[in-house]
Order: structure tokens, then C-alpha cells, then sequence
């Protein structure tokens, strides 16, 4: 449940235009979840695409797109 309140406030984070913030700790949520619930997991996707999203906002397009890319290719496998 903690990591989901952490993962909700670094997409506010980013909707507040701190998308520094909103990656750093979207970073360590994706971490931890990738630990605990597994990669292929839909929370830790959820979580990767708010990555995603931060990264894009910190310019850094290639990045967010991978990353976006890895997430749809999971759900394609596995939902």
C-alpha cells in the first residue's frame, strides 16, 4: 500500500511540474516493486509508465519511450 501512496504522489509531484521529484521517486518505486511483486507485475507497469511520463517532462523523450515501449510489451504478453 506504500508503495502505491508513493507512486500516486510522484505522478502529482509531476502534475505540480516537479518532474525531477516525480522521476526520483518514481525511480525507487519501480525498484522496490520490481523487487516485491515482480516486473511483469501491473502495478509495477502502472508505476513504469508514470516513469514514463517524468522522464518525458525532463526531456528526456528516448528514455520515456523505451521505457513505454518495455511496458506495452509486457502487457501485450502477459494481460
Amino acid at each position: 500500500q506504500t508503495l502505491i501512496s508513493m507512486s500516486y504522489l510522484a505522478f502529482s509531484l509531476r502534475d505540480l511540474g516537479d518532474a525531477k521529484a516525480a522521476a526520483d521517486l518514481a525511480r525507487k518505486v519501480v525498484e522496490v516493486q520490481k523487487r516485491t511483486l515482480g516486473e511483469e507485475h501491473p502495478q509495477t507497469l502502472i508505476s513504469m509508465s508514470y516513469l514514463a511520463f517524468s522522464l518525458r517532462d525532463l526531456g528526456d523523450a528516448k528514455a520515456a519511450a523505451d521505457l513505454a515501449r518495455k511496458v506495452v510489451e509486457v502487457q501485450k504478453r502477459t494481460l
